[in-house]
């Protein structure tokens, strides 16, 4: 180890100190110093890849998930695109709640339009996330993908009653809903769901609004429902012409 610290420092020859670190680490003299020794020069060297192998050489000794996925997602910021996410899915095995990394990996995945794999990594930083925020935030993500790009409004709905579960005054899920439950022609389903939120509506012209959708949707199908509901819209708008 000592002749790879005068290589490296005093002769400034990298290949001839890494090279000496590497005997060094084999013969098991001096084991941690001699690794530190070569990640540190792997480090300083201008190609880029010789860094991500650094960073990746930490990452397999690192001791702590936190530490272990900081540097697996190093390694993955002086990656190619294509590798890179590699190196961020085994970041998050370590750390599956690490925001830093789920957002590079969005951003990778985005890019290369793997929607099911990016789904599945928002779904399962959200069964790890220890408060509801964060739970609730990974359900966004995941619901707007299924409700977006992959087209499967089911499973988005089953992602925003996940969040009314947590948050029942969450509006954007309230919405996530019914556009699922009207993506998916369940007329019955939304009309219930649009009457719960007129009946909790403190704004009387959108629970009119609310109450005359709900009519709409019953009429052709059920004359008696589609006269409630409109008779509501009359009890918070008195003057609603549709009604």
């Amino acid at each position: 180890v000592e002749a790879g610290v005068v290589a490296e420092s005093a002769l400034r020859d990298r290949a001839l100190a890494i090279s000496l670190y590497q005997q060094a680490e084999e013969n098991g003299s001096g084991h941690d110093a001699a690794r530190q020794g070569i990640v540190r020069l792997m480090l300083a060297d201008p190609d880029a890849t010789q860094g991500a192998k650094a960073h990746t050489m930490t990452a397999l000794q690192a001791h702590g998930a936190q530490r272990a996925a900081h540097h697996w997602a190093a390694a993955a910021n002086l990656t190619r695109p294509e590798e890179a996410a590699e190196q961020l899915v085994q970041a998050l095995e370590h750390d599956p709640f690490s925001w830093v990394v789920l957002w590079d990996l969005d951003r990778l995945y985005r890019l290369q339009g793997r929607w099911e794999e990016l789904a599945a990594i928002w779904d399962t930083a959200g069964h790890v996330a220890e408060h509801s925020a964060g739970f609730i935030a990974c359900c966004r993500r995941s619901a707007a993908l299924h409700e977006g790009p992959l087209s499967q409004p089911e499973r988005a709905l089953e992602r925003y009653r996940q969040i009314l579960a947590r948050d029942a005054k969450d509006a954007t899920s309230r919405w996530g809903v019914q556009r699922t439950l009207a993506a998916m022609g369940k007329d019955e389903e939304l009309v219930v769901a649009l009457a719960d939120e007129a009946k909790a509506c403190s704004d009387p012209r959108r629970a009119a609004q609310l109450w005359n959708f709900c009519g709409n949707l019953w009429l052709g199908r059920d004359e008696k429902q589609a006269a409630a509901c409109f008779s509501r819209t009359l009890e918070v708008a008195p003057t609603d012409v549709q009604a």
